[in-house]
Formats: structure tokens, C-alpha cells, sequence
């Protein structure tokens, strides 16, 4: 047979199929998978390690994600969306990582009797979590909810006197908390649906699940649920006016008082007991915004500083200087947070590694020229 009949030859069917991956090679591409797997693994470990260790020391990198032409009172962030609202009244969203702008909305000009321009400034705001609606409250009393997009608001309330905290169900519900002791619920409709008179201004409030807690004038602390709306139990701490609280669970809660003390109250625990009730010292001014995770707890007071806390110690970790009074926003994640309280710039201040060695890179780069 000639060289060109072999070349034209039909393969016998009857001949078994060559292995594409015979079984050694499997096995060692296999093991070469579950190596990656196993590194990249390490890798998560020792950033969420390193990132751990500068939440404990204070080493950060900071940048302004957006800077305004006015003052920022207060922010919030949802699904790579940041919203501001400013001392004007102006509410306005932007991408987180670009720090492009992406809605604006002006405050139309309102006068009082004596033809005066009412305080339109912005005192609470929340972004609905997939970040399409945009809740706010002013210091006239105004609420407002808007969709991302649009010009119009879907919903807009008002109370007796400035707004402290706002809070949108993310599907037809406002609920919102002013000076005047009211805590409302509003459907999209507008229609209320339920509300709850306190005797003393409200000043800040903060939702977990179906639970809320509020921070009153005198002090108090009330716990209520939202749907519907009624009221558990209520206790006193000491320190003045309660200026921040944040409700971690039902039983967990933290509180920020008008004398610059933070406490975490475990409500599970009985009355007198010395888990019931831990407090962190050192502010010079009343505490405005507060979080905790278990390992840490921070907070922003109107001394101007954020300070970093031991959970389990109460000793503070850290201090970050270089806010105003104005200070009136801070938002945590795993490994950053955001601050207003820079007049007019957003800050964010990062712990990871990666930040760092990207902060180090510029400098560098900069010192080069």
C-alpha cells in the first residue's frame, strides 16, 4: 500500500478511542486544582488576618471618595452606591469607587411667615439595599423618598420638627423619627399606618429585623417592633440625652449618650449583672454615631474624632483625629469605613493590605518627581 492510500485509510471502529486525560494526568491536574483551591484559600486567610491586625493597630489608608462644593451632613451606602445629603437640602448618590455622580436632587426653596429660607438641611438619610430609593429627612421636617432616575419623589410626609432617622422596608414602607416624639409609618401611598407619641424628642433610631431602638431626649431607650408597630420595653441610661444607638439584636444593643460614654447593653443578661452593661469613656462630646461586631466598636462624637474600640475590654484602640463637630455619619464594613464630618468630602478609610501597598505605591511614585 502507497504512502497516499494510508493517509486515506478509514480508522477501524472497532479500535477503542484514544484517552484525551488517561488517569495519571487527571490525577495530578486533580491535585494541581484543589492546590490553587488551597492557596487561594491561605490568601483570603492572611488578608482577613492582616486586615484584622490593623483594625487593632490603626494602620489605614485614606482617600476622599467624593468632594462637594458644600458642607456634607450626613451619608449612607448601599450595593457600591454611596447617598449625601448636604447642609443645603441637596440629596445626591454616587458610585462608590469612581466617586462619579449619579442622581442629584435640590431642595426647593421653602420661606416661613416672616418670608425668612427654612433650615432644609439634611439630618437622617438611608439607601434602600439594592440602593434604588433613596429615603431622606431635613431639618424642617421634610421626608422624602425618591427612586434612582427619576425627578419626582414617590412619597413625601412631614413631622413637626427636624427629622433624626429615617428608614425604608424596601418594599412599600417609611418609617421616620423626629424632634416632635413621633415615630411613624407611612405607606408609599402615603397613608399612615401607624405611629407611636413619645413624650420627649426622639433623636436617633436604628432597625434590625423587625425590631427598632430609640434614643430619647431624657435618656431613654425604647424597644419596639416595626410590623406592627408597638412598643416592648423601655430602660434609662445614664449619661444624659441618648444621642446614638445602634441595635445589633433584640438583646443586643448599643447606646451613645450626650456626655461622650458609649455602652453595649446585653438585654439578655440580668439586671445588676456586670455583663449587663459595659462602657467605653473618653469622648469630649456627645457620641452621634456608633457601631459594634463583637470584636470591636467604634464610634464618632462631636469632639471630632472616631474612636476604635476592644469589645471585650473597653479600652479603646485607636484614635482618628481631623473631623469637625459636623461629624455626623459613619458606616463599617469588614474591612473599611466611611465618615462625613470633613465639610465637604467623604472619607474612607481602609484597613486592607491592599489599600496600604497601593497608598505606599503613590507616595513613592509622587516622592520620585
Amino acid at each position: 500500500m502507497s504512502a497516499e492510500d494510508a493517509k486515506s485509510t478509514p480508522p477501524d471502529d472497532d479500535e477503542p478511542a484514544p484517552d484525551v486525560f488517561p488517569d495519571a494526568m487527571l490525577a495530578v491536574l486533580t491535585q494541581r486544582m484543589a492546590e490553587t483551591k488551597q492557596s487561594e484559600e491561605d490568601e483570603q486567610v492572611e488578608r482577613m488576618m492582616k486586615t484584622a491586625a490593623n483594625w487593632r493597630t490603626g494602620r489605614c489608608a485614606q482617600r476622599a471618595v467624593v468632594v462637594l462644593d458644600e458642607w456634607i451632613r450626613r451619608l449612607h451606602c448601599q450595593n457600591g452606591v454611596l447617598a449625601c445629603g448636604t447642609y443645603s437640602g441637596e440629596v445626591q448618590t454616587f458610585d462608590i469607587e469612581s466617586g462619579d455622580m449619579l442622581d442629584s436632587w435640590i431642595a426647593d426653596l421653602e420661606l416661613d411667615e416672616d418670608d425668612e429660607e427654612i433650615d432644609q438641611e439634611i439630618t437622617a438619610i438611608c439607601l434602600s439595599e439594592d440602593a434604588r430609593y433613596v429615603l431622606s429627612g431635613d431639618a424642617a421636617g421634610s421626608v422624602l423618598l425618591r427612586q434612582r432616575g427619576e425627578d419626582d419623589p414617590r412619597l413625601s410626609v412631614s413631622h413637626g420638627a427636624a427629622i433624626s432617622g429615617v428608614l425604608w422596608d424596601g418594599e412599600s414602607r417609611a418609617y421616620s423619627t423626629g424632634l416632635d416624639g413621633r415615630f411613624t409609618c407611612h405607606d408609599i401611598d402615603g397613608s399612615k399606618v401607624a405611629m407611636l407619641q413619645t413624650k420627649e424628642s426622639i433623636l436617633c433610631m436604628s432597625a434590625c429585623d423587625n425590631y427598632c431602638a430609640l434614643g430619647l431626649s431624657d435618656g431613654t431607650v425604647i424597644l419596639t417592633t416595626l410590623s406592627p408597630m408597638r412598643e416592648l420595653f423601655r430602660f434609662t441610661t445614664e449619661g444624659g440625652p441618648a444621642s446614638a444607638v445602634n441595635l445589633i439584636s433584640p438583646s443586643s444593643l448599643m447606646t451613645g449618650s450626650a456626655d461622650g460614654t458609649v455602652r453595649l447593653w446585653r438585654l439578655d443578661e440580668p439586671e445588676g449583672s456586670e455583663r449587663r452593661c459595659t462602657t467605653f469613656e473618653g469622648h469630649r462630646g456627645p457620641v452621634v454615631c456608633i457601631y459594634g461586631d463583637g470584636d470591636k466598636v467604634v464610634s464618632g462624637a462631636r469632639d471630632g474624632t472616631v474612636r476604635v474600640w476592644d469589645a471585650a475590654t473597653a479600652k479603646v484602640r485607636f484614635e482618628l483625629r481631623g473631623f469637625t463637630a459636623y461629624l455626623g455619619s459613619l458606616q463599617v464594613a469588614d474591612s473599611w469605613m466611611l465618615a462625613d464630618g470633613t465639610n465637604n468630602a467623604v472619607l474612607k478609610i481602609d484597613f486592607s493590605e491592599e489599600a496600604l501597598l497601593a497608598q505606599e505605591a503613590e507616595e513613592e511614585d509622587g516622592e520620585s518627581y
